[in-house]
């Protein structure tokens, strides 16, 4: 998103659901292989979120939307360029109840007589099977409010100072699974009541872009997107106790952050060529506490610096050869009080 690779640092995913649709200037596409200035994890392809910037006249937009499960989309949006300075700035607010199921959706029987019978720790809290959802999906409300805030100042003819800002505050349920899994007894369907207390997300990113001459340019960007969560697991389809030892239920606490910087140098001294060169830097760390027990620990480093030359061959034929080295350092890895060895580096 604007060039920050965005994603949570244990799992590798994202929602892009949570960018309002207001606040995206255009997407850009990237199939097959990209740019090596995107750095590690750009193999497959890239999809470029960038988001608006203020412009010369004021511009100011406000939308509401409302459908059926008591749904309510509100976006408010502000921008303008005053001289140096531009700014656009927006609030949303979502929520919801839920959403309409096919008439035919249902599970096997099997799955839910395999739930019914599913072992349980203690005895006394035997597992419930989640009822066959008819309407509207089980546990599926949301509460999503988000402010952003993307900002330039032009120094000189020369130089650009950019800042971004990022808050996304929401709480959301997951629908009830069944999952599969092995247990001393054999293998069974357990039902897995889950929802996200909160769920927030703060961004901060700094850009800089220096002309040093008519050849050359130079961009660097420093970036902190921070993740504070609470998984709620639950006994059973009512959501209100705690007490079950297995399947566990009880809070988990997520404490993850992103902390990283981009280089970028262009050169275009050659006659129809264009020389650019990266470096990327990128820590992961994860942290997470279930109940009272032990936080667990992991992180890990990624770098990768690449060096590509457009080439104007004609004026309808134009070639990219580009070369990069990436590297994944894992760092640490301490799980349930005990510290293991993280693993060999991935380059």
């Amino acid at each position: 998103m604007d060039g920050i690779p965005v994603s949570i640092p244990y799992e590798g995913q994202i929602n892009l659901g949570d960018i309002p649709v207001q606040n995206i200037a255009k997407i850009k596409l990237i199939k097959g292989l990209s740019s090596v200035l995107y750095g590690a994890n750009g193999m497959g392809g890239v999809i470029n979120v960038i988001t608006k910037q203020g412009e010369t006249r004021p511009s100011f937009s406000a939308q509401y939307e409302g459908s059926q499960y008591a749904t309510h989309n509100i976006q408010v949006g502000h921008g303008w360029k005053k001289g140096p300075f531009s700014y656009y700035a927006a609030f949303a607010h979502r929520e919801g109840n839920g959403y309409p199921l096919a008439r035919t959706f249902t599970l096997p029987e099997s799955v839910f007589n395999s739930m019914r019978v599913s072992p349980a720790n203690p005895p006394s809290l035997p597992n419930v099977p989640f009822a066959p959802d008819s309407g509207s999906r089980d546990n599926a409300d949301y509460s999503r409010n988000s402010f952003t805030l993307t900002s330039t100042l032009e120094l000189n003819s020369k130089n650009t100072l950019g800042l971004s800002f990022e808050h996304y505050d929401n709480e959301y349920g997951i629908p009830p699974a069944s999952v599969y899994r092995e247990h001393k007894k054999g293998f069974y369907y357990f039902p897995r009541y889950w929802r996200f207390k909160d769920w927030n997300r703060t961004m901060v990113n700094v850009l800089e872009q220096s002309q040093i001459s008519e050849s050359l340019t130079i961009k660097g960007r420093f970036f902190y997107d921070k993740y504070d969560n609470l998984l709620a697991a639950y006994d059973d389809p009512s959501y209100t106790t705690q007490n079950r030892i297995g399947p566990a239920s009880g809070d988990s606490l997520y404490d993850d952050y992103d902390i990283g910087f981009s280089a970028y140098a262009f050169w275009s001294k050659i006659p129809k060529n264009e020389i650019r060169a990266s470096l990327n830097f990128r820590r992961d760390v994860h942290r997470s506490t279930f109940a009272n027990s032990p936080t667990d620990r992991m992180s890990s480093d990624t770098w990768s610096v690449g060096i590509e030359d457009e080439v104007e061959l004609t004026n309808k034929l134009t070639i990219t050869p580009g070369i990069s080295f990436d590297i994944l350092n894992k760092r640490e890895r301490f799980q349930g009080g005990v510290g293991l060895e993280p693993g060999s580096d991935v380059r």
